[in-house]
């Protein structure tokens, strides 16, 4: 990575930011910045609400509006995109992100979580939206079994072992960079 990344990522729960939290730490706060993407108006709270709510959206083809404290990708050349799987696929707030904010030719790292259904239709989704980007490897990571009442999965005792899997997949990252350059 030459110029500072960005970390900019959409969460419900909490696992997609404790993943993101980690990240940086990984990355070092001088390399990387750390932007959430919040919801406007805000989804409802109730999981079943929500998740009928996003299916009503990705059905209708609907791209919510988000707040995000960005006015330009132009200081970045990596982009760390994180995202829980819903329904199989993008929150559709992501969509309206990558919509406003066209990747072009970075290099995108998306790393996600799930209820252990995994990423679904999520990258393909990534690509389309993303044509010419750089798509690495995703990271992805089992986070909370809401419809069990386990809302937040990755445990403060997590982390350790959160960040060196992080810190492997951004090695492996960067060592494949280095071999196609």
């Amino acid at each position: 990575m030459n110029k500072k990344a960005l970390i900019v990522y959409f969460t419900r729960t909490g696992n997609t930011a404790v993943v993101a939290e980690t990240l940086q730490q990984v990355l070092g706060t001088d390399r990387a910045d750390l932007l959430a993407i919040r919801r406007q108006p805000a989804g409802p709270t109730d999981y079943q609400a929500e998740v009928d709510q996003n299916v009503q959206d990705q059905t209708a083809g609907h791209l919510p509006g988000y707040t995000l404290d960005l006015t330009s990708l132009a200081d970045y050349d990596d982009i760390f995109l994180g995202f829980p799987t819903w329904n199989m696929a993008l929150p559709q707030v992501l969509l309206s992100f990558l919509t406003d904010y066209p990747l072009g030719q970075r290099t995108c790292h998306p790393f996600n979580t799930n209820g252990g259904y995994g990423l679904g239709r999520s990258l393909e989704q990534i690509r389309q939206y993303c044509p010419q980007a750089n798509i690495r490897a995703c990271f992805t990571r089992a986070g909370g079994h809401e419809k069990q009442g386990q809302r937040v999965g990755i445990q403060p005792a997590d982390r350790p072992q959160l960040a060196q899997e992080l810190a492997d997949w951004v090695a492996s990252s960067e060592q494949e960079y280095r071999h196609e350059h």
